[in-house]
């Protein structure tokens, strides 16, 4: 689990979830300013290591748009080091 974190890209997808709980592709490319298939790459990456979920949502018959958040055991662990880095005076996790 620890390698996937040692991309810029994939912490900042999870910070960007913690604040803001489920985002779709466009937005992260947008906050991140970060081309669409960097974003996806480490999308997939994090959802296959089990960190974040994808929910699909079937607008109209040939359109759907696909949302992440963080999935409820990362959320318990970035809460944990967020309490403790509260604890020791740091401003972010």
């Amino acid at each position: 689990m620890l390698t996937v974190l040692r991309d810029d890209i994939r912490v900042a997808v999870l910070m960007e979830l913690w604040e803001d709980k489920s985002l779709s592709i466009r937005a992260f490319s947008r906050r991140l300013k970060c081309n669409y298939s960097r974003i996806e790459k480490a999308l997939r990456e994090l959802e296959k290591e089990g960190l974040i979920v994808s929910l699909v949502v079937n607008v109209s018959g040939s359109r759907k748009y696909k949302f992440y958040s963080l999935n409820e055991k990362t959320l318990v662990i970035l809460k944990r080091t967020w309490e403790k880095a509260k604890a020791s005076g740091d401003k972010k996790p």
